[in-house]
């Protein structure tokens, strides 16, 4: 009896750190929100122009904002300029893949003359999958280098089926868009992948569905769907990363902030 209490006891107890992380999801939440508004204030790709190119794209629900810090924190150590494509998170996916196009285009007619560098693609949750449907469906208009997928729902979410739209439906696991989009093609071997994800999200479930088959896989400890953009492991991982020659030297091993696994 005393037995089965305890263990009754150290459920509640495990469920503790589980309750945590729903206001500090929300509460990470309205801080990216916050960063949107600002981003749109100051109009900031300017501030990082000159370099190598990285263009990122926020996640649902937010602006360009939401990935300012992430932004600053890579062109401050050196890593290129940083463009943010603002993208209408209700539109169709080929829609926001089409507007992907353009706007790397107008990135590229910025590059200053000379050979210039393959582009690196940073997407958080659902432009992650905007970046793959990019890829998808114009695989050879823009050389690309590397591709980071930060909580993206690679093969869905069953949290989709609370938030019933057009765009939410698409991320459920066994949508048509998603078999479409995992049909083989996604992967390119000119382009390293990698998955970034916290081992506590709540927004993507399976949490397996963020890990993309065939991309080198970073799980930080500790973070949810929000609040890993504006962690600075995140940023660290990412840095790392953007090294030059980094590719040619993955191995599979642990890292001081998460664990590395070569995807298959």
């Amino acid at each position: 009896m005393k037995k089965n209490e305890k263990t009754g006891q150290e459920k509640k107890r495990g469920l503790l750190p589980q309750a945590w992380n729903v206001p500090r999801e929300f509460g990470s939440g309205l801080a990216l929100l916050g960063l949107s508004f600002l981003g749109q204030v100051s109009r900031c790709n300017h501030w990082l122009d000159g370099g190598r190119p990285v263009v990122y794209l926020h996640g649902t629900g937010v602006g360009s904002g939401s990935l300012g810090l992430l932004r600053y924190y890579q062109a401050a150590k050196g890593h290129g300029a940083g463009f943010a494509f603002d993208y209408d998170t209700n539109a169709d996916f080929d829609d926001s893949a089409f507007g992907l196009l353009c706007f790397l285009d107008k990135v590229l007619e910025q590059a200053p003359p000379g050979p210039g560098e393959p582009l690196t693609l940073i997407g958080h949750s659902l432009g992650g999958l905007i970046i793959r449907r990019y890829l998808q469906l114009y695989p050879n208009q823009h050389p690309v280098k590397r591709v980071f997928l930060i909580s993206t729902p690679n093969y869905g979410t069953h949290l989709a089926h609370y938030f019933p739209t057009a765009v939410t439906c698409a991320m459920l696991p066994d949508s048509k868009f998603l078999a479409e989009l995992n049909d083989g093609s996604h992967i390119h071997d000119k382009v390293h992948y990698v998955s970034l994800y916290g081992d506590k999200d709540l927004f993507v479930l399976p949490r397996e569905s963020m890990r993309l088959d065939g991309s080198e896989c970073v799980v930080i400890p500790g973070l949810g769907h929000n609040n890993i953009v504006l962690s600075p492991a995140l940023m660290a991982e990412i840095e790392m990363r953007l090294t030059p020659g980094y590719e040619e030297n993955i191995r599979p091993v642990k890292t001081h902030h998460g664990q590395i696994t070569i995807g298959t």
